[in-house]
């Protein structure tokens, strides 16, 4: 996996294949997956990338997690909590 990162855009490019991109489907606003001919995910984009930790599990060139974690304050304690998400390679295949 190749990770690119752009300060001026603050977008990040995880690329996991070497295939072509046959089209591009949206998950959220600031989040794009790149697909080949067989719908698989060959490449992530993250749009404001400093708002928006994606953290990537791949597997030969194949996407199998991707986390979002956001941060919260807890008012009583002051501490960071952070709240992760996860969507599983299988679910990410029926875009």
């Amino acid at each position: 996996m190749q990770v690119k990162y752009d300060k001026t855009a603050d977008a990040k490019y995880y690329k996991l294949g070497n295939t072509k991109v046959f089209k591009t489907t949206q998950e959220k606003e600031w989040l794009f997956f790149d697909r080949n001919k067989n719908n698989e995910v060959i490449g992530v984009e993250v749009l404001n990338a400093s708002e928006h930790p994606v953290g990537i599990v791949s597997f030969e060139g194949k996407l199998l997690q991707y986390h979002i974690s956001t941060e919260t304050k807890d008012p009583k304690n002051k501490l960071s909590i952070s709240d992760v998400s996860s969507v599983k390679f299988g679910q990410l295949q029926s875009a």
